[in-house]
């Protein structure tokens, strides 16, 4: 009888990347930048998990993190239940296969002098997962599978919409038909109409294959819309992580309220109430603030926050919080 599969496919424990300055003068040249400074992060079997935060938070170095694109200062990343900090050569490559990445821009991620169809059989020919006769039947049912045609197959990158290409970057994605796809803000690239396209297919494809989703995007309403689970990050720290749900209806950290109180309202009549502002700027990661990272923008901020680091701890309502007050 077959063990039972683990229910967390892709995890991060206790991550941390520092990346040094490079600086010519010599004050410079033992800092280091804290991009990720000690994160908890498990995306379940078949769920999807938004990561948010503003712009320099260490979003997408935790996903690179997760993907080993990126070797982690400190922690351990494990895949299936099993250690793969340490793997390299030949053992990583095979575990690619069950680890893809959507990347942000459709055009630059995909090589311009290739094919699409040469792009779809790289993976193919890369881990030779299937015999060589068959590979052009596989990129037909890719293409057939993010809604593109046969045709397509011939044509470069240059030829599609923005829309069309990040469907390529999805159906090279799901080649090797890899457990979970960090997905790096696969729609701030694309119009508004086509988001919702590209939302749409992923979902589906989630429901027919099973496939996680680690989706990386700083817009809370496509967040909204796709997630099962969402972590909060704010200065290469998870602050709070919750149902998707429980996150927008009833936030408790003060930097996520703040967070979906700047989310512009369509509506004329509510626009004259009252909404909470970030005060200041976000702390450099050279040198963060001791103590809670948020202290110095948080309106209900004491002492202890300012002497003491909360750590990310599971509260009565199931949600995991980092928060003194809350």
């Amino acid at each position: 009888m077959s063990a039972p599969l683990d229910p967390v496919v892709l995890e991060g424990l206790g991550l941390r990347k520092h990346f040094r300055i490079a600086g010519v003068l010599s004050r410079d040249r033992h800092k280091v930048v804290r991009a990720v400074d000690g994160v908890d992060l498990a995306v379940r079997r078949g769920s999807t998990v938004g990561l948010v935060g503003e712009s320099g938070c260490g979003k997408s170095t935790v996903g690179r993190l997760l993907l080993r694109l990126l070797e982690p200062s400190a922690g351990t990343v494990r895949l299936g239940g099993r250690d793969i900090t340490a793997s390299r050569g030949a053992d990583l490559r095979a575990l690619r296969a069950r680890m893809q990445i959507v990347f942000q821009d459709p055009f630059a991620s995909l090589n311009g002098r290739w094919r699409v169809g040469d792009i779809l059989a790289a993976p193919f020919r890369i881990h030779r997962s299937i015999e060589k006769g068959a590979v052009r039947a596989r990129v037909s049912e890719l293409l057939h599978r993010v809604g593109l045609t046969d045709a397509d197959a011939r044509k470069f990158p240059h030829e599609f919409s923005g829309g069309q290409r990040q469907r390529i970057g999805i159906a090279r994605a799901l080649a090797l038909a890899p457990d979970v796809i960090v997905c790096d803000e696969p729609v701030s690239a694309l119009d508004v109409s086509v988001q919702a396209q590209v939302i749409n297919l992923l979902r589906d494809l989630q429901r027919e294959l099973g496939v996680s989703y680690l989706f990386i995007s700083h817009d809370l309403a496509v967040v909204e819309n796709i997630s099962t689970e969402v972590a909060v990050m704010y200065l290469g720290r998870i602050v709070e992580q919750a149902p998707r749900d429980r996150i927008f209806d009833t936030p408790r950290h003060p930097y996520t309220q703040a967070l979906l109180e700047s989310v512009p309202i369509p509506d004329p009549a509510r626009r004259g109430r009252h909404r909470e502002r970030i005060a200041g700027e976000v702390p450099s990661a050279v040198d963060p603030p001791g103590g809670c990272p948020f202290h110095p923008r948080c309106p209900i901020a004491e002492a202890d926050c300012r002497s003491v680091t909360p750590p990310l701890a599971e509260r009565s309502d199931g949600r995991l919080l980092a928060c003194h007050l809350r």
